[in-house]
């Protein structure tokens, strides 16, 4: 039902870092096939209408939780889906940075223990890790670099587990 697609390789990759060749195959099929992932739903879809789903769903949640945020990328016109991709398709592993392997590694677990949501935090928590340089940006190309930026911080992960959706 789905070949190769853009994106996954990166996945793979991540997982070569940690399982066996079979370990990592059967790593995606569960990825792809278990709905606490939903994998399959944003790889196998032509015309990406489960990412974009998923992206107004990540702006639905900064609205809520940050609106300060918010506020200030939507003052540019700046929606996920010019920065999250990579989130929230290849959940942060693409493009692969060295020095952010131990959080995004910290990320995956909480991933594969509770699912999808935790894309979403790691997306929030980025940002609020960003936030005082998102808040004091004057243009929409500042706004987005700063929101694309490859190498995660520290911040990032003390914010990460600070986020609460509940």
């Amino acid at each position: 039902e789905c070949g190769y697609v853009q994106g996954m390789g990166c996945l793979v990759a991540f997982l070569l870092q940690y399982f066996s060749e079979e370990d990592t195959f059967y790593a995606m099929l569960a990825l792809f096939r278990d709905e606490r992932y939903s994998m399959r739903r944003l790889f196998a879809d032509i015309k990406l209408e489960k990412l974009f789903i998923r992206f107004g769903q990540f702006d639905w949640i900064l609205n809520r939780m940050y609106p300060k945020i918010a506020k200030k990328l939507n003052k540019f016109n700046i929606q996920s889906y010019l920065y999250a991709q990579n989130w929230l398709q290849t959940i942060f592993v693409h493009p692969y940075v060295l020095e952010n392997d131990e959080m995004i590694a910290h990320l995956w677990d909480v991933f594969l223990s509770e699912g999808y949501i935790a894309v979403y935090l790691g997306g929030l928590g980025l940002l609020k890790a960003k936030r005082d340089r998102i808040l004091e940006a004057n243009a929409r190309s500042e706004n987005l670099t700063i929101s694309q930026e490859r190498l995660l911080t520290s911040d990032f992960i003390v914010e990460f587990l600070k986020v609460r959706l509940t």
